[in-house]
């Protein structure tokens, strides 16, 4: 009895292999380069870095405001003028002469409260966009490990699916080739069909979400030309050191530059408080100007004068405004305060789900490796079964579909565990550039 097609004698050759991907070209893109182009082309990086760039510069601002301001003046003319007699009987004096004017003005301020507190604002503003700035790094790196991730996980799933495409095909052909010889049934030929044009599906999802994938990497790096990405090689699932949630927690509350930028934004508002409390302060300045004035009352009259004034302003009666300023200033503190307990609650929150999923990927890894190995010893067995007539088309079906599941849930599993790896560094706010390297040093030359 012809069984089997030559193709399906060992059909373990075609789709029970692991870790079955061949050889990347010698130009492979890999973790670091993905993450450098990012780094060199990224607008939400680039806003971040100019808004620090930005912000730095309150600092000389602020200060400016007690440093001396010079100003210089300058004007040249000529004047037409009759002046009558100052002496009776004299002649007046009259006819075009010129005229010129120079004068130089000095402002020092002497002692202003605003100012002062505005100094301190700029050094919390500084201070929470260099969070900002070290957040969107570590964003960037979260996104480059995903997409790259991604685009591991869409290729194996095609791979998968070009698999389950050919065993299931082989198997709607051998039932196909049963019912024609008279030791098949047409229930068995319309099944293996329905199966095989399900795995088409699959074959169609899966290269779409591959195409996805790239075009997710090359949104990050601006990088049309990628065409391949380096494999995960063979590692260790590890479980979170330490295997302390409490202690990832109180990690994040420490290092979590969300949690620091709004921190400094909660400064930065009793600032602006302070900054409104204080108009009501006196404000001393000491003004000098120095002048030159030749010919504008008598021809050839010359004029030289310095002084200095010492100017002291208090606001006496201002309709109440800084009193509705200073309590829109504690208002707004106080919006800055909850969006700070916000943010915490959202860290700790991320990081205990984070911690959680870190270890469920350990499980579900190593479960999917025994369920993988489970599915390929049903479908040996189910194969020598049904080649001496113990087993049916269906249990072959049947067990070759689940084999197929379970090769596509174990990729899932496998790279899942590096993005959980990742997840809860992000969480904790300690993800940063030589965690890229080190993911790259799982990568290699040849899929895993």
């Amino acid at each position: 009895m012809n069984l089997l097609t030559n193709n399906m004698k060992n059909p373990l050759s075609l789709f029970l292999i692991m870790f079955s991907f061949g050889a990347v070209n010698a130009d492979a893109e890999n973790l670091i380069d993905a993450y450098q182009a990012a780094v060199n082309s990224n607008p939400q990086l680039s806003l971040a870095k100019h808004q620090l760039e930005a912000n730095q510069e309150l600092k000389p601002l602020t200060q400016s405001a007690y440093l001396p301001h010079v100003n210089a003046g300058a004007d040249a003319g000529r004047n037409r003028s009759y002046i009558s007699p100052l002496i009776p009987g004299s002649l007046p004096t009259q006819g075009v002469f010129p005229t010129d004017a120079y004068s130089v003005t000095l402002t020092q301020a002497i002692f202003n409260g605003q100012a002062l507190a505005a100094m301190e604002q700029a050094d919390n503003i500084i201070k929470a966009s260099e969070q900002n700035y070290l957040s969107a790094q570590q964003v960037l790196v979260r996104q480059i490990t995903r997409a790259y991730f991604a685009i591991l996980q869409a290729q194996s799933q095609v791979l998968v699916a070009n698999e389950g495409e050919l065993l299931l095909r082989n198997i709607k052909e051998q039932a196909e080739e049963n019912l024609r010889v008279g030791t098949g049934d047409i229930i068995s030929v319309n099944e293996a069909k329905a199966r095989w044009q399900s795995a088409i599906s699959d074959q169609i999802n899966a290269r779409n979400a591959l195409s996805i994938a790239y075009s997710q990497l090359q949104k990050l790096t601006h990088q049309d030309n990628i065409q391949e990405v380096s494999d995960l090689n063979h590692f260790t699932a590890l479980d979170p050191s330490p295997d302390d949630m409490q202690a990832w927690v109180n990690q994040a509350l420490t290092n979590q530059p969300l949690i620091h930028q709004a921190e400094q934004q909660v400064k930065v508002a009793q600032a602006q408080v302070e900054i409104n409390r204080r108009a009501r302060w006196p404000v001393v300045s000491l003004n000098g100007i120095g002048t030159h004035i030749r010919g504008q009352t008598f021809p050839e009259l010359t004029t030289n004068q310095a002084s200095a004034i010492l100017t002291l302003t208090i606001p006496l009666i201002d309709g109440g405004q800084i009193s509705a300023q200073v309590g829109q200033a504690h208002s707004l503190e106080r919006v800055q305060q909850d969006q700070l307990n916000d943010v915490k609650d959202q860290v700790i929150f991320n990081t205990r789900q984070a911690f959680l999923d870190l270890k469920n990927s350990v499980a579900s890894y190593e479960a999917a490796k025994a369920t993988l190995t489970s599915a390929k010893l049903s479908l040996e067995g189910t194969r020598a079964g049904f080649g001496i007539g113990t087993r049916s088309m269906i249990d072959l079906l049947t067990t070759a579909t689940d084999y197929i599941q379970a090769e596509s849930h174990y990729y899932d599993t496998r790279y899942q565990h590096i993005i959980s790896r990742v997840e809860l560094k992000f969480a904790v706010g300690i993800l940063n550039e030589q965690d890229i390297n080190a993911i790259n040093q799982l990568l290699t030359d040849k899929h895993s």
